[in-house]
């Protein structure tokens, strides 16, 4: 029964937002302009808050964090290197096989993951996945970037990758939290109690803008795709993550934590990669959009069967 009260927990919110979304956009109430300004601000200014947060009241984040960190990326560099040698064998259009690569590898770890850990694991779980996607997100970001470039393009352009990581808004929040943990700084009351006003509001409401915003008009042309990109990013990818941190030897914690962050679904802002880097956008939107709603019951059985099991938890 508790496996069961922790399951839902960690789904049962996520679920609702996106109903509301799409009840919202069902009696038109939300609008096309409204919801792309809205992830507009989002994006720039919400989630930015969310990581500088989490990272700024962090307990207990000192350097023994760096191995398990380091990981992570580097699970997740074979995450990628993986998708694409397994892809190629099958996927002959380019422009396919970087789309549904990022669709496997690209979590929309801070809007999911984050607030997943708080369900399951409580402060420390949150503020150890907000460590952990503070990397993470960069990573993401210049990995596609890269192979995006190099597959569809023929070419990275160097100067415009480094000048995308270091304008990256969720980088230069964590990169400022970090920066006032260093040197010491304590902000006044007033300050940090905007921040966690802005940052508790961020997840319902881009839950909600993310519900509205869902549409599945080319799922059945690429269904195939689809399948494989659910089966990866939603399964075989969550796997790899929990087994190899257990092997590794972390504990229950840094494993759920690894499990979490990999089990949800693509970010939104694959969309806009592929487009611009000459992907398949109506893929990408339809991978967004399968992922968010199957992830809903692949996190419930996660964490139902592995806690159920006692090899999840804080």
């Amino acid at each position: 029964m508790q496996s069961l009260q922790l399951a839902i927990n960690a789904v049962a919110p996520i679920l609702m937002y996106l109903l509301m979304g799409r009840g919202l956009k069902r009696f038109n109430k939300i609008s096309e302009t409204t919801r792309s300004e809205l992830n507009k601000i989002i994006y720039a200014f919400c989630l930015p808050t969310v990581l500088f947060s989490n990272i700024y009241h962090a307990k207990g984040l000192d350097r023994s964090l760096a191995p398990y960190v380091l990981l992570l990326c580097s699970l997740s560099i074979l995450s990628i290197l993986l998708s694409l040698l397994i892809l190629s064998r099958k996927i002959k259009d380019r422009a396919k096989l970087t789309t549904m690569t990022q669709g496997i590898f690209r979590g929309n770890s801070i809007l999911f993951a984050v607030p997943v850990c708080l369900s399951v694991l409580g402060e420390e779980g949150a503020a150890l996945a907000s460590v952990a996607v503070a990397f993470l997100v960069p990573l993401y970001t210049m990995s596609a970037t890269i192979f995006m470039q190099t597959i569809n393009l023929g070419q990275v352009d160097k100067k415009k990758l480094a000048l995308d990581v270091l304008k990256n808004p969720l980088i230069v929040g964590a990169l400022c939290a970090f920066f006032l943990r260093f040197i010491g700084l304590k902000l006044p009351n007033a300050v940090t109690g905007v921040i966690k006003s802005i940052a508790s509001l961020t997840m319902p409401l881009a839950l909600v803008v993310l519900g509205a915003g869902l549409t599945f008009t080319d799922t059945k042309k690429y269904k195939k795709e689809l399948f494989v990109v659910c089966l990866g990013k939603l399964v075989l990818l969550p796997l790899m993550f929990f087994l190899v941190t257990k092997l590794f030897g972390f504990g229950r914690m840094h494993s759920t934590v690894a499990l979490i962050i990999a089990a949800v679904p693509t970010a939104v802002s694959s969309y806009q990669f592929a487009v611009y880097l000459k992907g398949d956008g109506p893929l990408a939107a339809q991978i967004v959009a399968a992922t968010s709603v199957f992830s809903i019951v692949t996190i419930f059985l996660w964490m139902y069967f592995l806690s159920l099991f006692g090899l999840i938890g804080g």
